[in-house]
C-alpha cells in the first residue's frame, strides 16, 4: 500500500483550490519499535492555516 502525501505547492492570492495542492506518492514506511502507524480519515484546512503560511517561508514543489 502507498502513502498518499498532500503538499501545499503555492500560496494562494485569493481563494484556496485543488490547483495549490500537489498529490504524491511514497512507500509506506513501517513503524519501528515502539512507534504506531495511524490513518488520516479528515484533515480540515481553515483560514488562518493560510496566515500561517504567509508568515513563514514556503518550500516549492
Amino acid at each position: 500500500m502507498n502513502n498518499r502525501q498532500i503538499f501545499l505547492a503555492d500560496i494562494p492570492q485569493g481563494r484556496l483550490s485543488h490547483e495549490h495542492f500537489v498529490i504524491r506518492e511514497a512507500d509506506r514506511l513501517r513503524p519501528a519499535e515502539g512507534e504506531v502507524l495511524l490513518r488520516t480519515l479528515y484533515i480540515s484546512l481553515d483560514v488562518l492555516v493560510g496566515h500561517g503560511c504567509k508568515a513563514q517561508p514556503i518550500v516549492r514543489v
